[in-house]
């Protein structure tokens, strides 16, 4: 990888990161869990 192609992927690495947290920050612990039972749940169905 190039020493662009290296910036770009951390950048937009940190700009996926933001977005998750801006996403899941409004859960309570047990509805963080939930949701990654059911999209666990999900993934294993479309395997």
């Amino acid at each position: 990888m190039t020493a662009a192609g290296r910036k770009a992927w951390k950048a937009g690495t940190r700009i996926q990161q933001e977005a998750e947290r801006a996403l899941f920050d409004g859960l309570s612990g047990e509805e963080a869990g939930q949701l990654e039972m059911l999209i666990g749940k999900i993934g294993t169905q479309h395997k």
